[in-house]
């Protein structure tokens, strides 16, 4: 998925990036996240955004249990990174590597209907640091360090709590303030611009 996008003025979102405009092309397999009215109109929701043709829409568990198993990825990777420095230590790195592919399979896998069609594979480079390679359809698009990984997983965490807001908001503003429907969502929508 590489890196990071941004954008000056994004939409919707907690930590100003990863908001993808609807022109976007999604040529570099980088997955977008942001708020959204719900299909009735009346709430927000969460949505990442796979590529041109598929998005996937997070209620609130299901973006909770996103996060978390991109976190557990990273722990993964970064377990494995401390496995093979430490035993390198006492073996050929050839051995060690066997070690990690080893205890790999002693451990449980992640659950990624959640993510579908994302998955997550925890990886160690050369250098011994630990990264996550990101795939879609079983194929790789790319791959997260695992700060990039973490950020990704906050992101999602902090944009429920937006689409939480952003709805509070829209109620406010339609039954508080009585502005129609439409206009509110503007409103709703133009609030990042008030944000730091």
């Amino acid at each position: 998925m590489g890196k990071s996008k941004k954008r000056k003025k994004p939409s919707h979102n907690p930590a100003r990036q990863r908001v993808v405009p609807q022109e976007h092309s999604h040529e570099d397999g980088d997955a977008w996240i942001h708020t959204e009215p719900t299909p009735d109109g009346t709430g927000y929701m969460v949505t990442l955004i796979v590529d041109e043709d598929r998005s996937i829409s997070l209620e609130r568990p299901v973006a909770m249990e996103y996060a978390y198993t991109v976190l557990k990825v990273v722990s993964y990777a970064e377990y494995d990174a401390a496995v093979l420095k430490q035993i390198t230590q006492r073996v050929d790195r050839e051995s060690a590597m066997q070690i990690v592919v080893d205890l790999r399979k002693d451990r449980p896998e992640p659950d990624f209907a959640v993510m579908t069609p994302l998955s997550l594979e925890p990886g160690v480079n050369t250098r011994g640091e630990a990264f996550v390679v990101v795939k879609k359809d079983g194929e790789q698009v790319g791959t997260w360090s695992v700060e990039q990984a973490r950020e990704h997983a906050l992101t999602i965490l902090e944009a429920i709590s937006v689409a939480e807001l952003d709805e509070a908001y829209l109620r406010c503003l339609k039954g508080v303030i009585g502005v129609e429907g439409h206009i509110a969502q503007a409103m709703v929508g133009d609030l990042q611009e008030f944000r730091p």
